[in-house]
């Protein structure tokens, strides 16, 4: 199995602590190490580094740090050095200089390496950014399978879907499983289905699932009022992320709802 074969058939983790341990047999730095950026404070931190290194590498970078700018600008590599870098090499104990590489993902940078070393010369240089936009590429391969993989998943789903629905005999029931399994399919743990009635053009609840509970409170909204009203008069969707910022909505949420957020989608024959 080649470099690339091997890379695209690990985990994350895998990948990011075998970019460590090839460098480190290839570059004779002090110390490497792997920093992550934190989903929620956009900061770069992480464990990951050489542990046959006697030099502590870089577990911190803060996302308004001028080398993360110049990463984000498009730099290849940075030089970098804090006060601990120029300690380090004052006592002659390890490096006096941090190069910082970006292993940016879908174009976004998720990961730095940090290499302290004080003699990289420009053959390490160019091979440790090669190594990174190659560690990027598995990573970006990772991804799009994960994501394919969620896509047959739901594929399947709505296979399995049509099948329920084809042996369903009861008309109510048939309701109450279209109902159910889109909630399943899209994670959602509340969801209802009203339908046109015909004589008065007024939507009346026929399905509920989570909050509504009883479908006799057939509540009557008519076309035009509410969400579900406007989309049944226009026949387009409406994605709600925010129902007391959307300025189409703009009303406080209600306490028994876990969540802010909804799609209302019209069911066209």
């Amino acid at each position: 199995m080649n470099l690339w074969s091997m890379l695209t058939h690990m985990g994350k983790d895998d990948v990011l602590k075998k970019l460590i341990e090839d460098l480190s047999a290839a570059v004779p730095a002090h110390s490497i190490s792997v920093l992550s950026r934190d989903q929620i404070t956009g900061f770069y931190h992480g464990p990951a580094q050489d542990q046959r290194c006697n030099v502590p590498g870089v577990d911190f970078l803060d996302s308004a740090d001028p080398a993360i700018r110049r990463l984000l600008a498009g730099e290849e590599w940075v030089q970098w050095a804090n006060a601990h870098s120029a300690s380090v090499g004052a006592e002659g104990e390890g490096a006096a200089a941090v190069v910082v590489f970006p292993v940016a993902v879908h174009g976004q940078l998720e990961h730095v390496l940090a290499v302290s070393d004080d003699n990289l010369s420009d053959s390490d240089i160019r091979l440790i950014g090669g190594y990174c936009r190659q560690t990027a590429l598995a990573l970006e391969t990772l991804d799009m399978q994960a994501g394919l993989k969620r896509k047959i998943e739901r594929l399947a789903s709505l296979v399995d879907m049509v099948d329920d629905f084809s042996t369903e005999q009861s008309y109510r029931n048939l309701l109450q499983t279209v109902l159910d399994r889109s909630a399943e399919l899209l994670l959602a743990e509340q969801g209802s289905i009203m339908l046109i009635e015909k004589e008065t053009d007024v939507l009346l609840l026929e399905a509920s699932r989570g909050v509504l509970q009883e479908p006799a409170q057939r509540f009557r909204v008519p076309k035009g009022v509410g969400i579900a009203g406007r989309v049944a008069e226009m026949g387009e969707a409406i994605l709600v992320e925010d129902i007391e910022h959307d300025p189409r909505i703009g009303t406080k949420n209600q306490a028994k709802y876990k969540t802010a957020s909804f799609v209302s989608v019209p069911l066209k024959i």
